[in-house]
């Protein structure tokens, strides 16, 4: 047996501070999002709430 079959590489873990305001896994969430909002949603409500505004005004 060679000598780089016999070694195992132990796996490398990192720490690192996570910001306590941040929420979820988007780092640029919009500031008018709700917290349990997906992105998809989001820009569905906001699509929605354009067109309904135009729609109002025809």
């Amino acid at each position: 047996m060679s000598e780089t079959e016999g070694k195992k590489k132990t796996p490398k873990v990192g720490l690192y501070v996570v910001d306590p305001e941040r929420k979820g896994a988007a780092p640029s969430k919009p500031k008018d999002a709700k917290d349990n909002e997906s992105q998809k949603a989001y820009y569905t409500r906001k699509y929605m709430e354009i067109h309904a505004a135009k729609k109002s005004t025809d």
